[in-house]
Formats: structure tokens, C-alpha cells, sequence
């Protein structure tokens, strides 16, 4: 007997019809939400749960560069411990490369959205690498370009995964402001661990590093007073703003200091004017703030007739002797003048090869005081000394393209102060750091925590710009007609 057949298809074969069908035939109410699946709701968690690391990755990273590991510990020279030569920084810093790795993989189109905006900086950090074939020590170069490319890494994580900008650098003053907090309890509470002979160190290695670190964190901290809505927080970060002014004036740090006024006083200035469509009065700005940054950095370098002006104000007018260092740089200079002596290859190697060693300066005779000296302390000299005429045009290719990342920015700001006023803070800050460079060398140099921060709000700007860009183009792209079928034009 043969099997009747179906007189139709088996309701249980039939698919769910979709929402939007069981909304047009009443099954459900339209508009009204549904559900979230067990599935999303997990993949919601770990979304936030990924980007609460990033928070803390980046976090980790400021105070791993502007505080370090070893706090109270002292540094006579001034220069900090290097990532490649102390285990337990070493350690730290590739655990945070590991949880950067993570997070990449997690965001990979993002990531690859970010490298794109960044190839001025891939194009600096590749010749870094290349440089390994024409180093004098290729050991330390590769040591030295592979720490940056993790501290790339790192940046290009937290970026991707703190979004939009304006949290970015929120979490970026939250860290500072705390930092800042635990140098003026520790000032207050052990003022005998926290002062030196030659200014206020605080819980970092030297005074020099604490005059950074205070520059760094004001230029986070302002900015957020006009962002922040509550009064009292606005309030307690003023309040923090001006102690830290103190604090900054009180580690004696003369180049920090002159960095700040002069960001302060006059490219503050010259850049609202400039954005308000104010070019001639900004242009005047400009000229004063380039007259002060001249007479400040230049005129006692050169024994101009300002020396005696530089001498009363920085009570040094050879500035610590950097013009017998910046003599033995141009030297170098001269003998590898196309791709110098390669990365991380001139300054902190063995005793044998210090590049002070045979050289005639004020360290002649004293050996000891030599060996603590790791830099030019001109970050343009000792860029030129690394990577020659090439690493040159290539930084001058990144500042070129960092400008005009800021430049769409300040475009596409709204006028509020609250929207702009971080926009201000990290333009001061690049130009505050590239101002640093003329007196102390930071500029893609090993072991330099205002490097490191420059890279990572570099990484940050290009990526802003990009977003940017990305929305002009989707804006100015003309609107399409939905698509009508011809059986709905007959019907």
C-alpha cells in the first residue's frame, strides 16, 4: 500500500516569518523592541568588558613612563632606566604588549583602519628597523626600535578600543590628575624623600623628570575644567591645575618651565585668535611666543647679547653645558651624514664606545660624571646623529602630516569651548614637547617618557583626523533614491 501523499507542506517546515513581516500582519506591535539573544548580550560584556581594559592598559602605560617602577629611587644624571636594560621594566612591558596584542586582534578592522591614518609614523618606525643593517651596535637597535614598536602597539590598542577622543584623553588626565595628587601628598607627608639639593623630584627619578611629568599633566588637566559639567569637579580641577603650577615651579626644572610659559602665554593665545579668524593678531601672537622661545633657548647656546638676560633668568648661561655637547654632536653629525649611526645605537652603550670618551668638554677628567650623560640634549641633534638626512625628512614628513591631522580637527570641532578646549590641550602639548626637544632630546628617542606620549597622542590624532574625513565624505555624498521595482511601478 502505497503512502498518500501530503495534501501541503508540514506547518513545522515553515520559517519564522521575519519582524518586519509579523509587524506588517499585527504579530507584533511595530517599533516595539525586541529582545536582545543570549548571544548579544554576551557579546555586549565582552565589548565592555575589552574596552575597560584598554582603559587600564593605557593608564598603566602613562604611569609606567612618567612615574616608573622605582619611586623615590634617585637618578644623579637624569636620564631614565632603560626598557631594554632593567628585567623588571622589561617584564611589564611586555605584559602590557601582550594585553595589547589581545585587544588588537579583537578590533582587527579597526586596527587596520588606524595603521592606514598612521603611515607617516609606520614610515619613521620602518626606517628605525632598516637601520639595523648600518648600526654600530645592531644588538641595541633592534632591542631599542622593537620597544617602540611595542609602545606603536600599545597606542594603536588603546586608541581603537577608547573611543570617541574626548574619553581618550579624559582617561589620560584622570591618570595624571592622580599621579599629580600622590606627588603633592608625597611632597607634604616625606618632604625629606621628595626634595633634592636641585629641586623637587617628588617620587620621580630627577627633577628634570618631575618638571616633565608636571608639563604632561597640565596639558590633560586643563583642558578637562572647561569639559567637565559639575561644578565641583570643575573646582577641584582648577584647584589641581594651580597646584601643579606650583609643583612645576618647584622642581626647578628651567626647560619644562620655559616650555610651559611659553605654551601658555603665547601658543594658547596665537592659536584661539588664529581659529576665531583673527590671522593678523594671531600672526603678532605667534611672532612674540617665537621671540621668547628664542631668547629663552638660543640666545646663552650662542653668547648673543641676550646671554646676560638668559644668565639672570635660568642662572646658567651655557645651559649646563649642552654647547660642548651640541659641538661633539655636529661632529658625529659630519660623519655619517645620510643615515647616521643607526637607532638607539649612539647614546647608552658600552663604556668602551661612549661617544664622550676621547672628546675635549667640560666632563675632561671627570670619568664618572661622563658615563651618567646619554643624550645631546637637543632631541633634533641626537635625531640627526641616529637615523642621518633620511630620519630627518622622514620626522619632518610626520610633523608635516601631524599638523594638518590638527588642522581637520580644529575644522571639525563644534565652537563650544567645552568641545574645543580639548583640541587646544593636545596642539599645546605637541608643540610643548617639540619645544622641549631644543634643550632635551625625546624626539623618537630611546627611553624618553615625552616620546612615548608624543607617539601616543600622535596615534591618537591621526586616527581623530581619520574619523573626520571619514564623516565629511559620507555627509557630502549625495543621497540615493531607494530602488523602486518595475512591477511596483505597473501595479
Amino acid at each position: 500500500m502505497k503512502p498518500r501523499p501530503l495534501a501541503g507542506p508540514s506547518p513545522f517546515l515553515k520559517p519564522r516569518p521575519a519582524p518586519a513581516v509579523r509587524a506588517a500582519s499585527g504579530l507584533i506591535q511595530p517599533g516595539a523592541p525586541t529582545a536582545p539573544s543570549a548571544r548579544s548580550r554576551a557579546a555586549q560584556r565582552l565589548e565592555t568588558g575589552l574596552a575597560w581594559v584598554a582603559t587600564a592598559l593605557l593608564a598603566a602605560l602613562l604611569v609606567y613612563e612618567l612615574i616608573g617602577i622605582y619611586p623615590f629611587m634617585r637618578l644623579e644624571g637624569g636620564s631614565g632606566v632603560s626598557a631594554d636594560g632593567d628585567p623588571r621594566r622589561r617584564l611589564l612591558l611586555l605584559s602590557m604588549f601582550a594585553v595589547a596584542l589581545v585587544l588588537c586582534f579583537a578590533r582587527p578592522y579597526r586596527v587596520l583602519q588606524l595603521l592606514k591614518a598612521c603611515w607617516p609614523i609606520l614610515i619613521v618606525l620602518g626606517l628605525m628597523a632598516a637601520s639595523v643593517v648600518w648600526s654600530r651596535f645592531p644588538d641595541l637597535t633592534i632591542r631599542r626600535t622593537f620597544v617602540y614598536w611595542i609602545y606603536f602597539t600599545i597606542a594603536v590598542a588603546a586608541v581603537a578600543w577608547i573611543r570617541p577622543a574626548d574619553r581618550f584623553l579624559a582617561v589620560c588626565a584622570t591618570t595624571c590628575a592622580a599621579a599629580l595628587s600622590v606627588d603633592l601628598i608625597a611632597t607634604v607627608v616625606a618632604p625629606g624623600r621628595s626634595w633634592t639639593p636641585i629641586g623637587l623630584a617628588a617620587i620621580h627619578l630627577h627633577k628634570n623628570m618631575a618638571g616633565i611629568f608636571a608639563f604632561i599633566a597640565l596639558a590633560f588637566i586643563g583642558p578637562q575644567i572647561f569639559v567637565a559639567r559639575n561644578p565641583l569637579v570643575r573646582l577641584a580641577l582648577a584647584g589641581l591645575f594651580v597646584a601643579g603650577s606650583v609643583f612645576l615651579l618647584l622642581t626647578q626644572s628651567k626647560n619644562s618651565i620655559g616650555v610651559f610659559a611659553i605654551t601658555l602665554v603665547g601658543i594658547l593665545p596665537a592659536l584661539i585668535l588664529l581659529r576665531a579668524g583673527r590671522g593678523s593678531t594671531a600672526l603678532v601672537v605667534s611672532l612674540i611666543a617665537a621671540a621668547l622661545s628664542a631668547a629663552f633657548f638660543i640666545s646663552g647656546a650662542l653668547d648673543l647679547s641676550l646671554a646676560n638676560w638668559v644668565e639672570l633668568g635660568s642662572g646658567d648661561a651655557s645651559f649646563t653645558g649642552r654647547t660642548d655637547l651640541w659641538r661633539v654632536a655636529l661632529y658625529y653629525i659630519s660623519e655619517a651624514p645620510f643615515v647616521g649611526d643607526g637607532f638607539g645605537a649612539h647614546w647608552s652603550v658600552p663604556d668602551y664606545a661612549h661617544p664622550l670618551r676621547d672628546k675635549v668638554g667640560w666632563w675632561t677628567g671627570l670619568y664618572q660624571l661622563m658615563l651618567r650623560y646619554n643624550q645631546s640634549h637637543n632631541g633634533y641633534l641626537d635625531l640627526a646623529i641616529q637615523l642621518g638626512l633620511a630620519g630627518v625628512i622622514a620626522v619632518l614628513v610626520y610633523l608635516a602630516a601631524l599638523i594638518v591631522a590638527l588642522g581637520r580637527i580644529f575644522r571639525g570641532t563644534r565652537e563650544t569651548i567645552g568641545a574645543a578646549a580639548p583640541v587646544y590641550g593636545v596642539a599645546c602639548l605637541i608643540t610643548g614637547i617639540l619645544l622641549m626637544n631644543i634643550l632635551e632630546s625625546s624626539l623618537f628617542f630611546p627611553a624618553a617618557a615625552a616620546g612615548t606620549v608624543l607617539l601616543l597622542v600622535s596615534v591618537l590624532v591621526f586616527g581623530w583626523s581619520a574619523d573626520l574625513r571619514a564623516r565629511e565624505a559620507r555627509s557630502a555624498r549625495p543621497a540615493t533614491r531607494p530602488r523602486v521595482s518595475r512591477s511596483a511601478i505597473l501595479r
